[in-house]
């Protein structure tokens, strides 16, 4: 015998999909959160997607988008399960492939999880209740903790709650894999901008915190993967991905007439510069401490570029320092 489901104009007998079943069976027509992992292939993907699977909070579903990577190899790889949606598209970018994913969405809430990160088992739970106490949040996100590339988690806790003000100032203290955003607002703001190659993510920051509040949540939600592929890691890469950002937005106040506003984003663009050409400089010593002089001198470059005054007082020294001892 068929399952049957009330229809518009009366019970119609029809065979529900798996993933309904999964809702049915937990009380709900639907689900009430819609995680997104955009996926290049990477190794950890299964870790990550099991890391939702686990989750306190049953009722989701899971869009895995493949940007580029075979969609059957992906396939093959995940666990069966009614909850998981696996789509695949050409190779546009992390920003198309989020898009994507919350354009199949089913669920008035949209979190988002990169495919070598990982969820907290109580991180739904708690976007979920986050989002129904702070109704006017466009947005929440919450604290995090390192991860290296062999699972041990790191012990300092990072992530902050943070404004517009804050954010156009440099600090921003966000991880995108403990954002969830509420449909609507994503869908207000454009979403990711998919014409960036870089720094999509602190551009959607700033695009929902200039219309939205945004909700913090003080507990461990998730955990940042860091390995060899990540950008943060680069401080020419990690200027690149913000100072444009700010720039753009300095550029709106200026023409809004917002001269405070503008003269934040110019402190934010001085500030990030400054603390691009710090870690710079101090992979110019570790460089040097380790005998690699073509790494040292990219990197003193970088610094010096970024921020002169930086350069000269952090890294001047130590470059003068090894060039006496040739």
């Amino acid at each position: 015998m068929p399952e049957h489901r009330p229809g518009p104009s009366g019970p119609a007998a029809w065979s529900l999909p798996d993933e309904d079943r999964a809702w049915l069976r937990l009380g709900l027509v639907s689900p009430e959160i819609s995680v997104v992992i955009p996926t290049i292939g990477r190794d950890y993907l299964r870790e990550a997607v099991d890391s939702v699977l686990s989750q306190t909070f049953g009722g989701f579903e899971l869009i895995v988008v493949c940007d580029g990577a075979d969609t059957a190899q992906v396939r093959a790889s995940l666990p069966s399960d009614a909850r998981v949606k696996i789509v695949g598209q050409p190779r546009r970018g992390v920003s198309v492939a989020r898009n994507a994913g919350a354009a199949l969405s089913r669920a008035d809430i949209v979190a988002f999880l990169d495919d070598d990160d990982l969820l907290a088992p109580r991180c739904l739970e708690m976007q979920f209740a986050a989002l129904k106490e702070q109704p006017d949040a466009g947005m929440v996100h919450g604290q995090f903790r390192d991860i290296d590339a062999r699972g041990e988690v790191g012990t300092e806790v990072w992530g902050s709650p943070v404004t517009y003000e804050d954010m156009l100032q440099g600090r921003f203290g966000i991880l995108t894999s403990t954002v969830a955003v509420r449909k609507q607002a994503f869908r207000t703001v454009g979403g990711y901008d998919p014409s960036r190659s870089t720094g999509q993510d602190i551009a959607f920051y700033l695009n929902m915190s200039a219309v939205y509040p945004l909700g913090f949540i003080a507990e461990e939600m998730g955990y940042y993967r860091r390995h060899g592929g990540n950008r943060s890691g680069d401080p020419w890469c990690q200027a690149c991905d913000v100072v444009p950002v700010l720039w753009q937005h300095r550029r709106r106040a200026r023409a809004m007439g917002d001269r405070a506003r503008a003269e934040m984003a110019a402190r934010g663009m001085a500030s990030v510069r400054r603390h691009s050409a710090e870690i710079a400089a101090r992979l110019t010593k570790e460089a040097l401490g380790a005998g690699d002089v073509r790494r040292a001198a990219r990197v003193a470059g970088i610094s010096l570029l970024l921020s002169p005054p930086t350069f000269v007082k952090r890294a001047a020294a130590p470059i003068a320092r090894a060039t006496m001892s040739r």
